[in-house]
C-alpha cells in the first residue's frame, strides 16, 4: 500500500510507501550508514570541497567503502556544479535530484535499482551523489518524513558511509540539513585562520550542542593553511577550546585546476590527498567501531 503526501507549496506529490525492505530501528549496530557532515563555515572555507575530497578518500580507500555524497545545502548548493552534473542554467542529471528519487523511491525500493542510472556515479570508485532540487525550479517540499523514508529504504541498503555537506546553516528549522545533522556521528567544520572564521566555528559548534546535543568531542576543526600560516595559534584561542584542529592546504592553483575538470581536490594535489588521507584516518579511529565492514 502507497501514501501519497501533498508537498507544501506544490501540486506534486511525494509518494511513500508502506512496504518495501523493513525499517531498522535505528543506530550503527542496527545496520545504519556512518553520516558524516561538513557544516558551517565563512565563504571561501572550502566546505563543499572538503565534503567532495573526504567522500572521494573514503570510497578510494580504506577497501574502498560504498560512499553516498549528499548535498544538504539548500542555500548555495555547488556540489552538481563541481562534478559536472549542471551548469549554470543546465541540469544534466535530473534524476539525481533529491525530490525526483523521492517521487521514484516507491518504484525503486521494489527491485534491485541501478544506482548508477539514478544517482551520479564516480567511474572508478564506489562513490555516488545525491543532489540538491534544482535551484529556482517548483518541486515538492522535501520534509524530514520524506528523507528518514529514503535513508531506511534506499540509502541504508546500499551505502556503508554518508557525507553531508551540511551548507552554512545545519541548525535551521525544517531544512535537509538539520534532518542529516540530527543522524550524523562526527562533524567537520572548515575555516581559515582568521578571527571571523574562529567565530564562524564557534557559532556552528553552538548550534550542534544547543540542538542535537553535540560536543566537542564529535567535530573536528579542518584549518586550510596557505604557505606560511599556521595552525599552532589557533590551538589557543578560546572560541576553539575543546576542538581537535587538523590542518588542509590551501592549494587555489590546484584547487582551479580540480573544478576545470570536475575532480575532487585531492585528486589533483599530492599535500592535500594526503592531509585528506590523515583527517579520514582519525575519523576512521574516532568512530570508536573502525569504518563499516572494517
Amino acid at each position: 500500500m502507497t501514501r501519497r503526501l501533498l508537498a507544501a507549496g506544490s501540486g506534486d506529490r511525494i509518494p511513500l510507501s508502506a512496504g518495501g525492505r523493513p525499517a531498522s530501528d535505528g543506530g550503527r549496530g542496527a545496520g545504519r550508514p556512518l553520516v558524516l557532515m561538513v557544516a558551517g563555515g565563512r565563504g571561501g572555507s572550502g566546505r563543499s570541497t572538503l565534503a567532495l575530497d573526504i567522500a572521494w578518500a573514503i570510497s578510494s580507500q580504506h577497501g574502498g567503502h560504498q560512499t553516498l555524497l549528499v548535498d544538504a545545502d539548500e542555500f548555495s548548493p555547488s556540489l552538481d556544479l563541481r562534478l559536472g552534473a549542471a551548469e549554470e542554467d543546465l541540469d544534466r542529471l535530473p534524476s539525481a535530484r533529491v525530490d525526483q528519487v523521492l517521487l521514484r523511491l516507491p518504484d525503486l525500493t521494489t527491485g534491485n535499482p541501478r544506482l548508477e542510472g539514478i544517482l551520479w556515479t564516480d567511474p572508478q570508485h564506489s562513490l555516488r551523489a545525491l543532489f540538491s532540487t534544482w535551484p529556482g525550479r517548483e518541486a515538492p517540499a522535501v520534509g524530514s518524513e520524506h528523507l528518514d523514508y529514503l535513508l531506511q529504504y534506499l540509502i541504508q541498503p546500499a551505502f556503508e558511509v554518508v557525507v553531508v555537506d551540511g551548507g552554512p546553516r545545519p541548525g535551521a528549522n525544517g531544512s535537509q540539513a538539520r534532518f542529516w545533522a540530527s543522524r550524523s556521528n562526527l562533524f567537520l567544520l572548515p575555516l581559515r585562520p582568521s578571527p571571523a572564521h574562529a567565530r564562524s566555528a564557534c557559532q556552528v559548534l553552538q548550534v550542534l550542542e544547543k540542538e542535537f546535543g553535540v560536543g566537542p568531542d564529535r567535530c573536528r576543526g579542518v584549518v586550510a593553511l596557505a604557505p606560511g600560516e599556521s595552525i599552532r595559534r589557533w590551538h589557543r584561542q578560546p572560541a576553539l577550546e575543546g576542538l581537535a584542529l587538523w590542518p588542509r592546504p590551501w592549494a587555489q592553483r590546484s584547487a582551479a585546476l580540480a573544478e576545470a575538470r570536475h575532480l575532487p581536490l585531492a585528486q589533483v594535489d599530492r599535500k592535500v590527498a594526503t592531509a585528506t588521507a590523515n583527517l579520514a584516518a582519525d575519523l576512521w579511529a574516532a568512530t570508536g567501531e573502525g569504518w563499516p565492514g572494517g
